[in-house]
């Protein structure tokens, strides 16, 4: 159900027209990690490419001994137009109820997922929460989603 696919990113998943970021830090970049000692290499990969927008984006980690509601607490403190997570095997699950909450607790706000574990011939639960699917490198793809 894929209106047009543009280097990698499935544009159009729910969301009609491109988002439009606005505001300071209205950009957050997510994922959960299997262990505190982990960090995230993706989220901050992006991160640091970012370019203009980086001084609107910030990144937070979790881990699966985090909570959905205290993760999507703290996702939503930042009052973000625009939410990119990042999808691993260990975190799949997780983050398909992440998604699912935040959908129903921030239904403006704009869900972007990206990672390993998302594939165009798998689509499955976690890819129908997100207005938008990022398919291979997110450095070059996720800032033009902003």
């Amino acid at each position: 159900m894929t209106d047009f696919d543009m280097g990698g990113i499935v544009l159009n998943r729910g969301y009609k027209s491109t988002p439009q970021c606005k505001g300071p830090m209205d950009i957050v970049l997510a994922t959960i990690n299997a262990k505190y000692s982990h960090c995230a290499h993706g989220i901050r990969s992006i991160f640091a490419n970012m370019g203009s927008l980086r001084s609107r984006t910030t990144f937070l980690e979790f881990t699966s001994a985090d909570r959905t509601d205290q993760m999507a607490e703290r996702l939503l403190a930042h009052a973000p137009r625009i939410i990119g997570l990042s999808v691993y095997i260990w975190n799949r699950q997780a983050l398909t109820a992440l998604a699912r909450y935040l959908r129903v607790a921030a239904p403006r706000t704009i869900l972007v997922l990206g990672g390993p574990e998302l594939s165009p011939d798998n689509p499955g639960l976690l890819e129908q929460a997100a207005h938008h699917l990022i398919l291979g490198e997110g450095e070059e793809a996720f800032p033009l989603l902003c």
